[in-house]
């Protein structure tokens, strides 16, 4: 345990503390919720809701990048209800305040918000982690589909990385066993650390692309997706921010997680570019047909996120944290 740790336990507690109480005594809070919500019983058990699951998040190193993004939206929308007492003059168990102890509370919800960055390593304060230098950088895309036969497969289609350029393969057979396709043995030493697989085969590969389509073939399966035109995001995010704010819109809308930890310690960050949905999916594996595309389910459990469960065509690239040893001469 480090001092961040002992840190964010400290900190976490009160919240937590003070979010119970907002379920115990919810009258003391309902007079400095804003008229215009309404139901200030209802904000106020909301709240407390909130604050329990932040405060205890943000003590969890697994759960402390997005609890720390969460907390500061939350002290950021809270501060409302004292600013509306102090406007308002709004007593407090009988008590009105004055100014001065008004901007008091103002400049702790500050400090409350810097400490919230501060344990979570946003900006201003610096992760060494983010620096370029201590990251894996692959760059391409991923297509998933499961079909009828039951069987799931996940491509990676890679243009730019440490290891040059390369295509594998997860596969998902329907009893569950998961096995990884890849045309040699350093990458298959490199992904298998990551993730999870059952049984691990080299191969050859040979694609050919178009625009929205593309037939992969290996030793043993064969591929041809198509997909629509997608949504392409314009803009570039820190992974600060896909560790955060977007790692809460991807789960809450697509169950994906943009940030996660793999099997050998490693932190990696999905930095998505586009997404499409696949208009066809057609495969075989050692000359049998895999049938109709169907959704990605069950869950394959290669790694910390699942790909999306309609079928999809992802154009991204991975950040993955360097380790002692790793080669980085791009090719």
């Amino acid at each position: 345990m480090n001092f961040r740790d002992i840190v964010a336990i400290i900190y976490g507690i009160p919240f937590v503390w003070i979010g119970i109480s907002h379920f115990t005594d919810p009258t003391w809070f309902e007079p400095i919720v804003p008229e215009i919500l309404g139901n200030a019983y209802f904000w106020v058990i909301l709240s407390g809701v909130f604050e329990v699951l932040i405060g205890v998040g943000i003590m969890i190193p697994r759960l402390r990048k997005v609890s720390a993004a969460a907390m500061v939206l939350m002290l950021i929308t809270l501060y409302w209800a004292n600013l509306n007492m102090w406007v308002n003059n709004i007593p407090l168990s009988g008590q009105t305040f004055e100014d001065k102890w008004h901007i008091l509370r103002g400049v702790i919800q500050v400090a409350l918000i810097f400490v919230a960055l501060w344990i979570g390593k946003f900006p201003p304060f610096k992760d060494e982690m983010y620096d370029k230098n201590n990251l894996l950088i692959f760059d391409g895309q991923i297509f998933s589909s499961g079909f009828e036969s039951g069987d799931r497969i996940v491509i990676g289609n890679w243009k730019y990385t440490p290891f040059g350029k390369f295509t594998d393969i997860m596969w998902a057979k329907p009893d569950g066993k998961k096995v990884l396709i890849a045309p040699n043995q350093k990458l298959i030493d490199f992904i298998s650390g990551m993730y999870k697989f059952d049984e691990y085969i080299i191969s050859n590969f040979s694609i050919e692309e178009e625009s929205n389509k593309i037939l992969i073939k290996s030793d043993q399966i064969e591929c041809e997706l198509e997909w629509y035109k997608g949504i392409k995001i314009p803009f570039k995010r820190p992974l600060w921010f896909i560790s955060s704010l977007e790692y809460i819109v991807a789960f809450i809308f697509f169950r994906t997680k943009t940030n996660g930890l793999t099997n050998d310690g490693r932190q990696e960050w999905y930095a998505i570019e586009k997404v499409s949905n696949l208009s066809s999916a057609k495969a075989s594996i050692n000359g049998k047909d895999l049938g109709k595309m169907t959704n990605f389910e069950p869950k394959a459990t290669f790694g910390f996120s699942e790909p999306r469960k309609r079928p999809s065509a992802v154009e991204l690239k991975s950040h993955i944290q360097r380790k002692v040893g790793d080669r980085i001469d791009y090719s």
